[in-house]
C-alpha cells in the first residue's frame, strides 16, 4: 500500500500513514487545544478501507454522537482509549500480535533478537518472558515515562503466581504496582521489588505508604541494557494514547529516561504543564531533590506528593 492521507471531518487536519503494517504514526487534531489521537483512519487502514465516514472519535457537528448537549464547534476527544490493547493478544513468541509485521521485517522475532545482541553494546535483547509495556494502577495521577524493562528476573521463571501477575497487569486491571510487593511462591522477592523500594523511600516517608504510581516503558520487551530502540513498533499507539489520556486528566507525568525519545513521540508532551524530568536520571530516584517541573523549572514539593502519589 502506498501512502495514504485523510482529514479530519471537523478542521482538516491531515493524517499520514504509509502502510497498514507502519500505523503507529501520530497526527495531532489543529482543532483541538490538546494533542490526541486520532485512531479512526489507522483502523481503517489496517482494514484497508478509506472511507471513514464522520469523525467518529470527535462530539463535533460532524461527529456520529446524536447527544445535542455534546455537539459543540470546537473538536473534542472522547476520554476513553479507543486503541485495542495489544497486550491481552500474545503470539507464542511473547510478543503483542500487532507487533509481528515489525520484526517480520527483520526476517522474525529470532533474526532481530539476534541482529539486536550481535551489537558491542550486548544488550541481550529476550523474549523468553512476558512483556512488561507497563506496571501498576492505570489510574494512578502518576506516570513515569521509564526505559525498558530490563533482564527477566530469574524468580519469574516457571512461576506460575508471577506469571498470572503479569497477565493481570498486560490486561491493565492491576490497582497496585506489584513491584512493591511481588513475591513468588518461594517467598523470594524479585528484583523489581529492590529497584522500586530504593527509589520511592523518600516518597513512601513523606505518605506513610507505597506511591500509587503507573509506569511505563518506552520499549516494551525486555533487555539487559539498552540500544537504538525503534521508533515504529505498533504497540505504541495505544501506550501513546494512554499517556495522552493522562495528560488530558492533568496527571502528573514524569520522564525518568528516554527523554528526547519521548518528547519525539508523543504530541504536545514539552509544552506540557505538569511535565517533570530528573535532574540525575540514571539514579531514577524520585526525590524531592531529583524531580524537577520542566515549566516552572521548580522542585517536586511535599505537597505535590500528597496530592499527586
Amino acid at each position: 500500500m502506498g501512502e495514504k492521507s485523510e482529514s479530519c471531518f471537523s478542521c482538516s487536519s491531515i493524517y499520514t500513514a504509509l502502510s497498514a503494517t507502519e500505523s503507529a504514526h501520530i497526527y495531532t487534531c489543529r482543532c483541538e487545544l490538546i494533542s490526541f489521537l486520532h485512531t479512526q483512519v489507522f483502523q481503517d487502514l489496517q482494514a484497508k478501507e478509506w472511507q471513514v465516514g464522520s469523525h467518529s472519535l470527535c462530539v463535533c457537528e460532524n461527529s456520529k454522537n446524536d447527544n445535542p448537549e455534546l455537539k459543540t464547534e470546537m473538536c473534542m476527544p472522547l476520554t476513553s482509549i479507543t486503541t485495542p490493547n495489544p497486550w491481552t493478544m500474545l503470539t507464542t513468541d511473547n510478543i503483542a500480535q500487532c507487533d509481528q509485521p515489525f520484526f517480520n521485517k527483520y526476517g522474525g522475532v529470532t533474526s532481530y533478537q539476534n541482529l539486536i545482541n550481535s551489537q558491542k553494546s550486548h544488550p541481550n535483547l529476550v523474549f523468553s518472558c512476558l512483556p512488561d509495556p507497563f506496571c501498576g494502577d492505570p489510574d494512578s495521577k502518576v506516570y513515569c515515562l521509564n526505559k525498558n524493562p530490563g533482564k527477566p528476573d530469574k524468580c519469574f521463571i516457571g512461576d506460575t503466581k508471577f506469571e498470572e501477575a503479569t497477565k493481570y497487569n498486560l490486561a491493565l486491571k492491576q490497582k497496585s504496582c506489584f513491584w512493591a510487593e511481588g513475591i513468588n511462591n518461594t517467598g523470594k522477592v524479585h528484583d523489581g521489588v529492590e529497584w522500586l523500594t530504593k527509589r520511592t523511600r523518600v516518597l513512601k516517608g513523606i505518605l506513610g505508604r507505597h506511591p500509587n504510581i503507573f509506569f511505563v516503558e518506552y520499549f516494551p520487551y525486555h533487555s539487559s541494557s539498552g540500544f537504538n530502540f525503534p521508533c515504529d513498533l505498533p504497540s505504541y499507539t495505544f501506550t501513546n494514547e494512554l499517556v495522552l489520556q493522562a495528560m488530558k486528566d492533568g496527571k502528573m507525568v514524569i520522564i525518568m529516561r528516554e527523554k528526547r525519545n519521548w518528547l519525539k513521540r508523543i504530541p504536545g508532551l514539552e509544552n506540557y504543564k505538569n511535565l517533570y524530568t530528573l535532574k540525575y536520571a540514571q539514579s531514577g530516584y524520585l526525590t524531592l531533590n531529583n524531580v524537577v517541573n520542566m515549566d516552572t523549572e521548580q522542585l517536586l514539593t511535599e505537597d505535590e506528593v500528597k496530592q499527586y502519589f
